[in-house]
């Protein structure tokens, strides 16, 4: 009988520390919700000539959206200064408005001693959005 009240003891224990850690991450999640970019830069491009847009220095920037007219069209990393870039030439002959949609995506990292992280650091992934409206022209 003394087992059994103890392992009910203990498992009631494990329970209520379970049910106290907590999620402070926001879930902001919507389906319905069009994609609108946090920044849009506008580009003049001459045809046949190479735009590229120095990023950032940490993450990772992918392609959502690609460009429809277009020679090349990619991320990478610049080789002199490490970082991320994105870089586009337009279909040999083509002329007119072109668009692409990139990705980033950050971790950041932030400390924390409450719930039950006890002090640890919390990751959180910050992703943004970067439309980038070609012109291209002479």
């Amino acid at each position: 009988m003394k087992k059994t009240i103890s392992y009910l003891t203990v498992l009631f224990c494990i329970l209520v520390l379970l049910l106290s850690c907590s999620k402070n991450a926001k879930d902001n999640f919507s389906r319905s919700t069009p994609v609108l970019p946090d920044r849009i830069i506008n580009a003049k491009v001459a045809p046949g000539q190479t735009y590229t847009l120095n990023i950032a220095n940490t993450g990772e920037v992918s392609i959502s959206r690609q460009a429809t007219h277009y020679l090349v069209s990619e991320t990478g990393i610049d080789e002199k200064n490490g970082f991320i870039i994105y870089k586009y030439i337009p279909a040999s002959g083509f002329t007119g408005a072109d668009e692409v949609l990139l990705s980033q995506r950050t971790e950041i990292f932030t400390s924390s001693n409450n719930g039950c992280n006890y002090g640890g650091d919390i990751k959180s992934i910050h992703t943004s959005s970067i439309a980038i409206k070609f012109n291209v022209a002479n």
